[in-house]
């Protein structure tokens, strides 16, 4: 697949995760807009964009490994992305307590909190 395909591709599922903004990719593309292209080609279009799995199921892989991993800021914005593609606040929660299970459940602490926030500026419910 050509890159500008790729490119366009990635750019339709970043739009479906945060329709709002761009998203994390801003920051490179102030300061390198080629690697904010390469983002958008490679990690959106070509792995994100690879039907092997659906989106959701990638966006709760990602949630998982950025919660497991302690990564705050960007665990905060997959968590909307998630969100806005329909993934469930139950759905959230059960990921949550399946990372705890196995990475711990203090490292699951800060998750749980940026996912509260979310859901309280949602008005989402939780059960």
């Amino acid at each position: 697949m050509a890159e500008s395909d790729l490119r366009d591709r990635g750019l339709a599922i970043r739009k479906q995760l945060w329709p709002d903004r761009e998203g994390g990719i801003a920051h490179f593309r102030a300061l390198d807009p080629a690697f904010a292209d390469f983002i958008l080609e490679h990690g959106y279009g070509e792995i994100y964009g690879d039907p092997t799995l659906d989106l959701q199921t990638r966006s709760l892989l990602t949630c998982a490994a950025l919660a497991v991993l302690g990564r705050a800021a960007g665990l905060e914005s997959h968590l909307r992305g998630a969100l806005n593609i329909g993934i469930t606040p139950q759905k959230l929660i059960a990921m949550l307590k399946q990372m705890g299970l196995y990475a711990g459940f203090a490292t699951i602490n800060e998750a749980f909190r940026i996912l509260k926030i979310l859901l309280d500026e949602r008005n989402c419910p939780t059960s």
